[in-house]
């Protein structure tokens, strides 16, 4: 059984200290086994009064699937101390986000559990080991730890002793070879490191037969204006509970309280752990970006798909007005206007009235009614009149200059009457070709007949070389 669940290598080391691994059964959910090099990493307090000279670290475990954890066994020894420990504290920390340490509460939630064992933990002999007695130890806590599957958590064992701290945890393979420690400083009380090795430790309990959270609702985005906005972004999931929830701007954790739970800006947030986020009089600089919110249960983490704050600083500006134009019935003609200041949205009008976009009663067709530019094609006389653009942000709008639109009846120069942009020979050849056959496009004067009366509104035209 011991080989099916840690392996060949790990066996190896149990074979060396049998008391710490040689109980490893199908309840065992994590293990780093001692080196059995007798090295050990100091975690101790000198009790009751405590001292500068305190170290205790922090290593990290991963279940691979969800689990209860029940037990917690270690190994440790004295550097040359007296056997003399008075308890014993045991403690499962969080991570912080990044994964690279625990999170130690000046900005996090602190120890997931917390538990003062009295005595000396069942201290029972190992061995000796380089030179080093080893000593075995175990726990059951008080209340059982739901450990979420592939989630970063870091234990913590010290040992308080009745004199100067001596007792540490033994040195283990099966990590990443390093641990989080705090240490003596040369300047002030401690300082916080990066320890090399990891340390031995048996995590005992039952798997979990569930699954993480399956997400039902995703925050939507939001658009606001600068210390006016209370942006609320909300998740939901369904699954097996009880759920935690931590919300998160662009991957890092958010934090109730005010001027933005630390993170500045002046806003104040509330509900950072829940499953509702709320974000009052949200910075244009601090507040923006994606938010996510990571939804967990004993099974594992889900985090909902990202949505963006966005927050503008003041109202638009408008940079260029529409232009007055002109043109011909069933033409086309455009109206532009600059703006900036986003997000932006635009609403045209004419004469005082929304445009909509689409066919109108009149025969044009209408666009952009909601963009930059406008543009109306088959333009009719009953499109004439003055046009405006609106432009809004989340703070305010601006209405741009109106710029006077004329839609005129206009008929082709008959001079031209071949339409190529010049009067000469070609247009004489191609008025007679037309006139000689009746057809209507020699009615140059207009007036409903193909006649003489058309050959000299053409000639009058053409030898004055234009219209």
């Amino acid at each position: 059984m011991r080989t099916r669940l840690i392996g060949f290598p790990v066996l190896v080391l149990c074979l060396a200290a049998l008391l710490l691994c040689g109980l490893a059964r199908a309840d065992v959910l994590f293990v780093q086994p001692p080196t059995g090099a007798g090295t050990t990493v100091t975690s101790a307090y000198w009790d009751p009064d405590g001292s500068n000279y305190d170290e205790f670290i922090w290593d990290a475990f991963e279940l691979p699937v969800a689990g209860t954890i029940n037990e917690i066994r270690w190994r440790g020894g004295y550097a040359g101390g007296a056997r003399n420990i008075v308890s014993f504290e045991v403690a499962i920390y969080a991570s912080i986000p990044a994964g690279t340490q625990p999170d130690l509460g000046f900005l996090y939630p602190g120890p997931l559990a917390h538990f003062t064992v009295d005595g000396n933990a069942g201290e029972t002999p190992a061995g000796t080991f380089g030179g080093t007695a080893m000593y075995d130890y175990h726990y059951t806590l008080a209340r059982p730890f739901l450990a979420a599957a592939n989630t970063r958590y870091w234990l913590q064992i010290i040992a308080w002793q009745s004199s100067w701290p001596t007792w540490g945890l033994s040195t283990a393979t099966g990590g990443n070879g390093s641990h989080f420690a705090r240490v003596p400083a040369a300047v002030g009380d401690y300082r916080y490191v990066f320890g090399t090795g990891d340390v031995a430790f048996t995590l005992v309990g039952t798997t979990s037969s569930c699954s993480a959270p399956t997400i039902t609702l995703n925050p939507a985005a939001i658009v606001g204006c600068a210390n006016a906005t209370t942006a609320v972004f909300s998740a939901a999931a369904t699954g097996t509970g009880p759920f935690s929830y931590r919300w998160r701007l662009n991957g890092n954790a958010v934090f109730d309280g005010p001027n933005g739970g630390g993170h500045g800006g002046g806003a104040t947030i509330s509900g950072a752990t829940t499953a509702t986020l709320t974000i009052s009089n949200a910075s244009y600089w601090a507040d923006v970006g994606t938010y996510d919110c990571v939804i967990s249960n004993a099974c594992g983490p889900s985090t909902t798909s990202g949505a963006t704050l966005t927050v503008t600083f003041g109202g638009p500006t408008v940079t260029s007005s529409p232009t007055a134009a002109s043109s011909c019935a069933g033409d086309t003609f455009t109206l532009l206007t600059g703006a900036g200041n986003g997000p932006l949205s635009y609403q045209w009008k004419k004469d005082g009235v929304a445009l909509s976009d689409g066919p109108t009663a009149n025969g044009s067709i209408v666009s952009g009614v909601t963009a930059p530019m406008l543009s109306v094609v088959n333009a009719q006389p009953a499109d004439q009149g003055s046009y405006v653009c609106v432009v809004r942000n989340p703070c305010s709008a601006v209405t741009s200059a109106a710029a006077m639109v004329t839609v005129n009846t206009c008929t082709p120069c008959p001079a031209d009457f071949n339409q190529d942009g010049g009067i000469d020979g070609a247009d004489v050849e191609a008025f007679f070709l037309v006139w000689e056959a009746g057809d209507a496009a020699a009615d140059v004067n207009i007036d409903g007949g193909v006649d003489g009366g058309d050959v000299a509104t053409f000639f009058i035209a053409w030898e004055a070389g234009g219209c």
